[in-house]
């Protein structure tokens, strides 16, 4: 990876504070506290930690469900002895993943699985320890081989529409979309038709209201609002943590049980880390431009409703690799899907926040989840980094992903 994508790579990282909470008592719930400390330590963010997140609660779900049996298990269920503990079970298996595959925070983990073995106890500590270890190695085996060390390059075309990355950066994750993903049967599944013709008005209805809208000038020139400028603002980055910690609340007001959070955050976690494979399955095979390329490059496209701009900057930096389809929408689009099907689709209060921007933007009220899915669309195009079409193209993606795992994996127990 080149510096730049280095230097990439670790500002995205600062871009969401996490609280960080350990386990103090046998009853708080360890799905939460473990997927807190799951995002406590530096990392590669975006897809690499959406399938970090995917390992630990697969592992934790099959762990605590082998014990409770309220949900089928991801792998084979572990028979456990009379007495195991679903939270010791839970919290092992988290500690074993994470140690594991992130090893910089071994002592941070090793704190928090000695506080909730002191709060547990025994016998019920060594029984669930047992059933969590299984639990862990089952996952950690399924992953070892899944494609995501495999060196990956990208070769890109040339001509106009194709993306290539500037000098001296490479493409980041070209090979991600080949990754073995946790539900679907293969990357492709769903792929999207593709970006626009260059030639056609949706291109350059595309173009020009990214144009207008997504320059670091917009708001400026009148053309973006401050509120939408902080909306642009709020979603640059990882939005991964920011999703996380909504989840985390709104269990919290719905007052989910132990194994209903391990299949709630389970699910949202496989979604997520298939939503992002899926995406740049999609990134790679159609290799589209970004806003900066088309508009400086506008002259080239073909398209006489398209007008070039050589000085043209998006609001936000542009990331590291294609367009089409955005990773932002296709993981947003997953992780509402979840939550919908979990929590419904009426009414609910909820707060997103990112301490990382201006102090009047750093909490953002939501009053249905549907709106995290709006408002991540237009976030990306106000930024200036994505199109219109990749944006709602994405979001669709998602939801299909989202729901073929819904329809296929930890399923309640108690269907026939």
């Amino acid at each position: 990876m080149s510096r730049l994508n280095l230097l990439f790579a670790r500002l995205v990282v600062l871009s969401t504070t996490v609280c960080v909470v350990s386990p103090t008592s046998a009853n708080a719930d360890v799905v939460l506290d473990w997927n807190r400390l799951a995002l406590t330590v530096p990392s590669a963010v975006g897809p690499p930690q959406a399938r970090h997140l995917a390992m630990v609660h697969v592992a934790m779900h099959d762990a605590i469900n082998s014990i409770t049996g309220e949900y089928r298990t991801y792998s084979p269920r572990i028979e456990a002895a009379p007495g195991a503990s679903a939270a010791a079970a839970g919290a092992v298996a988290a500690h074993r993943v994470l140690t594991t595959v992130l090893p910089a925070g071994n002592a941070v983990y090793d704190a928090a699985l000695a506080s909730a073995q002191a709060a547990i106890g025994e016998p019920g500590w060594s029984l669930g320890a047992l059933v969590g270890v299984v639990a862990a190695d089952n996952i950690l085996a399924m992953r070892l081989s899944d494609g995501f060390t495999t060196p990956a390059t990208y070769n890109p075309g040339s001509g106009p529409g194709i993306w290539i990355p500037p000098t001296g950066v490479s493409a980041l994750l070209p090979g991600f979309g080949r990754v073995v993903p946790f539900a679907l049967h293969t990357g492709d599944q769903f792929r999207p038709d593709g970006p626009p013709p260059l030639w056609s008005e949706r291109y350059a209805a595309d173009v020009n209201e990214v144009q207008a809208v997504g320059s670091n000038m917009s708001e400026a020139l009148g053309l973006r609002t401050p509120q939408q400028s902080a909306t642009a603002r709020f979603w640059v980055g990882n939005s991964i943590p920011i999703f996380q910690q909504i989840a985390r609340q709104i269990s919290g007001l719905r007052q989910l049980g132990l194994s209903e959070n391990a299949q709630l955050f389970a699910l949202l976690s496989i979604a997520g880390v298939d939503a992002y494979i899926a995406a740049w399955d999609s990134k790679y095979t159609f290799t589209f431009w970004r806003p900066i390329n088309a508009i400086r490059n506008a002259d080239i496209d073909g398209n006489p409703a398209t007008v070039k701009d050589s000085a043209w900057t998006p609001l936000a930096p542009t990331p590291p690799f294609p367009d089409y389809v955005s990773g932002h929408t296709t993981y947003t689009g997953a992780f509402v899907h979840i939550l919908e099907h979990v929590f419904g689709t009426g009414a609910v209060t909820f707060t997103a926040t990112n301490l990382n921007v201006p102090v009047p933007e750093q909490v953002r009220t939501y009053l249905r989840i549907r709106e995290l899915a709006i408002e991540m669309i237009e976030a990306r195009v106000l930024a200036g980094i994505h199109f219109r079409t990749a944006d709602r193209d994405g979001d669709r993606v998602g939801r299909q992903v989202a729901q073929f795992a819904i329809s296929h994996v930890l399923r309640p127990a108690q269907e026939h």
